[in-house]
């Protein structure tokens, strides 16, 4: 098992910060909002603290999540009083855990708890009851998330409009308990790292708007989805008046949520975990439809579970293709290896290391190397400003590493390029975004400065995306090319890795 790429950018700043670096992305690198999600980031942190692995902590944290969701949805199920209904509906306590965003948890993000916490608070709404703790549940939601901001505001709007007239005062105490809380977060977080935003943010910034949304829509387009909204919508329809309006204003923070974030560049969005919460808030309320109908339009509930089964299977079908094509690529990607042995036998203290690439490289490099993020997403500078190649040469990168989306198909597992012209040749890009002016800048640097690096495009699933370039003067580009073929020919999962690196 080898979580994501993504991932491990959150996983060394937990390890940098428990090492006594602060939050930072490698040692000296000054403070860092890298990783946005900060209460997944001081729990991985206190449990890493406790001498627990960060993989294991991830799965410990999402676990809790698991339970729940499963507990919340349980619990919803078996107090229906339609036997029949009740009996059949149970399953899905824990078939919930078939849809795709399954494997953004088990890749190591937060995305179980994160949800856990947001269908919580749903719940808390629709069986009107402890409403008045409904502002503390959103200001934990908008500290694991910057997007979590949008459902905290949502969800306290519609729970001071539930909660019961005798209670408002004490609504209100918690409102601003929670918004103190908040604002003293922003506050600490300004002084720390001097920036108004996250840096992924500022990255995101630089995308149009209309472009994102067309992304974001079309992710949010498989079978499973459409099927579940179709589900939804006939359920919405067959409830008597008062429980449409209850399901309405239930909905609203979902729906507000979802084309909020829509307008967003989600470049991590692994397993749609940014619509996780939509997905599985839109699942307990089909639940609660479902039960519903059995109370007033019986011969149209067993119609509606039938769906939920085909939406499961759709879902399970989904969920089997992205296991094939996961453990596909794992077989014939070199990337979880390599990087351990850049860190062991490439790199030494002091170096540079410039990557467009920021997980698992950097993560397995533990020694005193300077980190530059070309993207920007772990590194102020390239996050505010357009990358160009003085500010590289300024640098001086011991090794670069760039991902190219655009390449070319080939036999050998690794080319060494010989001649700078097959970089214009081999490598196309035609986008925009900063990733791309990353892409650009860097390839245009490696050509210009060809007497200076050697250059390695490495197959990356069918293409050659990876290109490494690395100083001459280094002279380890033979071992370079040795280390990379190598990495070809092994397999190591996360937990293989760190027990070498513990030896």
């Amino acid at each position: 098992m080898n979580f994501e790429e993504d991932a491990y950018i959150m996983f060394r700043y937990v390890e940098m910060f428990v090492k006594g670096y602060g939050i930072t992305f490698y040692p000296g690198g000054g403070h860092l909002e890298g990783a946005t999600d900060f209460l997944w980031f001081l729990l991985l942190s206190i449990l890493n603290k406790c001498y627990i692995d960060t993989g294991i902590a991830s799965i410990i944290l999402n676990s809790l999540g698991v339970f729940i969701i499963t507990y919340i949805l349980t619990s919803v199920i078996l107090k229906s009083k339609d036997k029949i209904i009740r009996n059949i509906l149970f399953p899905f306590s824990f078939l919930w855990l078939l849809i795709v965003p399954v494997f953004a948890a088990f890749g190591g993000f937060s995305v179980f708890l994160y949800s856990s916490i947001i269908l919580l608070t749903l719940h808390l709404l629709y069986k009107r009851v402890k409403i008045i703790w409904i502002p503390i549940l959103s200001i934990i939601i908008a500290l694991f998330r910057p997007d979590g901001v949008i459902l905290g505001i949502c969800f306290t709007i519609l729970g001071f409009f539930l909660s019961e007239k005798k209670n408002r005062k004490l609504y209100f105490v918690n409102v601003f308990i929670a918004a103190i809380v908040g604002i003293s977060y922003f506050l600490w977080r300004y002084n720390y790292f001097g920036e108004l935003l996250p840096l992924p943010l500022y990255v995101k910034q630089a995308t149009s708007i209309w472009k994102s949304f067309k992304i974001n829509i079309y992710d949010f387009t498989s079978g499973a989805v459409i099927v579940g909204i179709i589900l939804f919508v006939i359920c919405y329809i067959l409830q008597n008046k008062q429980e449409k309006k209850n399901i309405f204003l239930l909905e609203l923070p979902s729906i507000i949520f979802f084309l909020t974030i829509s307008l967003a560049h989600q470049s991590q969005n692994i397993a749609s975990r940014f619509q996780a919460p939509v997905i599985y808030m839109g699942y307990y309320l089909i639940i609660v439809m479902i039960i519903n109908l059995s109370k007033n339009k019986g011969k149209y509930r067993l119609v509606c579970v039938g769906l939920f089964y085909v939406l499961i299977l759709i879902s399970l079908c989904n969920s089997i293709a992205h296991i094939l094509w996961t453990y596909g690529h794992s077989k014939r990607s070199y990337i979880n290896v390599f990087p351990s042995k850049l860190a062991k036998n490439i790199l030494v203290d002091g170096n540079t290391l410039a990557v467009s690439e920021a997980g698992r490289i950097p993560y397995w490099v533990d020694k005193k190397v300077k980190i530059i993020d070309l993207v920007g997403l772990n590194t102020k500078y390239t996050a505010k400003n357009e990358i160009t190649e003085s500010y590289i040469a300024k640098l001086d990168p011991e090794v670069i590493m760039i991902f190219i989306h655009n390449t070319f198909k080939g036999t050998q597992n690794v080319y060494k390029i010989s001649d700078r012209n097959l970089i214009n040749r081999y490598i196309y890009i035609n986008g925009k975004g900063k990733e791309y002016q990353a892409m650009l800048v860097t390839s245009k640097f490696i050509y210009d400065h060809w007497d200076e690096y050697d250059v390695f495009m490495v197959r990356f699933l069918d293409y050659y995306p990876h290109v490494y370039a690395i100083k001459k003067r280094l002279n380890k580009s033979e071992l370079m090319f040795k280390l990379l073929n190598e990495s070809f020919n092994e397999s190591s999962s996360y937990w293989d890795l760190k027990m070498k690196k513990n030896e």
